[in-house]
């Protein structure tokens, strides 16, 4: 009688051991660029990227294990193999070439340059003679440059190994402006005494990537998880984004582009309504003596009044 309980519980802890060894371990690499992707103060893996995967993970059976390295060792260790996955990665052709994406973006998300306050920056015109700190190897580089020079700007570009150093290196007055990434840029300006200008550029698209031909399950399960939740505000890739304080949707469109959306609308309200002025002025104008009100002369406005 007493064989039967240690029968079940030797049943239990092989079946147990089994559904360990069916579980896929995966590697992930994370650096510092909070709160897309860091390391909280406890040495845990956090952020919306890490909160997206692991919903993933639990639904693919994946057992994670995350590699801290800096952004530019990150992609040298996914290539090498090191590491098997890596989140946060902006779609380049140049890095299309190395790595493997899926289809729908994990984030979208754009760069934008925050300042010292005893530093003015209203445009990228004032960008000349400027000091900006930057990640190195990172995206922003290469787009930084041809911006400034298709303006024919000379500033200088500081690389730095974090986002992070390039807002302490501001701070600290080694820069008069950094670059990042909106998400990190306003989780992080007010600690660091910063404020974002209206230089904003390079919109991108944030994915998780693997070596070429290494992967293409991981990829092919996170796209079946990521396109389905996108349609749902309910889902856990929207709970991670309200948990680190995005908001769903407007947070994909940049306050300057609504600013512009809503000038331009106002703008074009104005012109019509002055064609609807004009309009009756003319009316007015012609109409014969002695006709009735119901009667109107023959008019035109020329198409140059026109709205377009």
């Amino acid at each position: 009688m007493t064989s039967k309980p240690i029968l079940r519980l030797l049943l239990l802890v092989l079946l147990g051991l089994a559904g360990h060894a069916c579980a896929t371990g995966l590697k992930v690499g994370i650096y510092e660029n909070e709160p897309k992707i860091f390391t909280d103060s406890r040495g845990t893996a956090s952020g919306i990227l890490i909160d997206i995967l692991e919903a993933v993970a639990k639904r693919e059976n994946w057992q994670l294990s995350y590699v801290h390295c800096e952004w530019e060792d990150c992609l040298k260790q996914l290539q090498a193999g090191t590491i098997d996955l890596m989140p946060d990665v902006a779609y380049s052709e140049e890095r299309d070439r190395l790595f493997d994406f899926h289809s729908t973006p994990a984030l979208h998300s754009w760069s934008q340059i925050y300042r010292r306050d005893d530093v003015e920056i209203n445009s990228a015109i004032d960008l000349a003679g400027k000091r900006i700190a930057l990640l190195g190897g990172g995206i922003q580089e290469s787009a930084i440059s041809d911006m400034l020079a298709g303006l024919g700007i000379k500033a200088t570009l500081i690389r730095t190994k974090s986002v992070e150093d390039g807002f302490r290196l501001a701070q600290a007055n080694g820069a008069d402006a950094a670059i990042a990434g909106h998400y990190f840029g306003d989780y992080h300006k007010q600690m660091y005494r910063l404020t974002d200008t209206p230089v904003i550029f390079q919109s991108s698209r944030l994915f998780y990537v693997t070596a070429q031909g290494r992967h293409p399950d991981l990829l092919a399960a996170l796209e079946k998880h990521l396109a389905a939740w996108n349609s749902d505000p309910k889902s856990p890739y929207y709970e991670a984004i309200r948990k680190w304080g995005g908001h769903v949707p407007d947070s994909l469109i940049p306050p300057a582009v609504w600013k512009t959306l809503l000038a331009v609308t106002a703008l074009l309200l104005i012109s019509i309504l002055g064609v609807v002025v004009l309009r009756k002025r003319v009316h007015l104008k012609t109409r014969k003596p002695g006709s009735s009100p119901n009667q109107t002369g023959n008019c035109s406005v020329s198409p140059s009044f026109m709205p377009h």
